[in-house]
């Protein structure tokens, strides 16, 4: 039961922390595009 936890708990957090990161950046993309934020010079928010 231990090892089954070491193994799924990373697997989890990886899943995870890449959803918020997409989430994140579409967010911010569309703030971008509707002109809330300006984007920095190395994001693309054309």
């Amino acid at each position: 039961m231990e090892g089954a936890l070491f193994v799924t708990f990373p697997l989890f957090f990886a899943v995870f922390s890449l959803l918020y990161y997409l989430v994140a950046k579409g967010i911010y993309t569309l703030l971008g595009k509707l002109g809330y934020v300006e984007c920095p010079k190395l994001g693309s928010c054309s």
